[in-house]
């Protein structure tokens, strides 16, 4: 899965995901493996990261910047069982940018 979404503020959230498929009998399961979630301010600096694109890292790194100057605010390394769903990045997005509305 590979796709932009345009949020509010002219923001844009780039989201990557690489899955396998595997079958345990009838079963099929699929997981993701790869995950990359970038926001940004077009002309401007990052939001949010959310990735695993450390080679041999076996963590995810959670990363948010200030909306107005940019600098880093926080810095976590995740498991996966932490990462956040869609709709949880999504969520977070909103309340980083809330002091962007005028």
């Amino acid at each position: 899965m590979r796709g932009e979404v345009y949020c509010l503020h002219g923001i844009v959230l780039e989201a990557h995901q690489a899955m396998q498929i595997r079958y345990s009998g009838s079963l099929r399961r699929v997981r993701a493996y790869f995950f990359v979630y970038i926001a940004w301010i077009p002309g401007g600096h990052a939001l949010l990261k959310y990735h695993n694109m450390h080679q041999g890292d076996d963590y995810y790194h959670h990363r948010v910047y200030h909306p107005l100057t940019g600098k880093e605010i926080l810095y976590e390394r995740l498991e996966r069982r932490q990462f956040p769903t869609f709709s949880e990045v999504l969520d977070e997005l909103e309340i980083i940018t809330r002091t962007l509305e005028g």
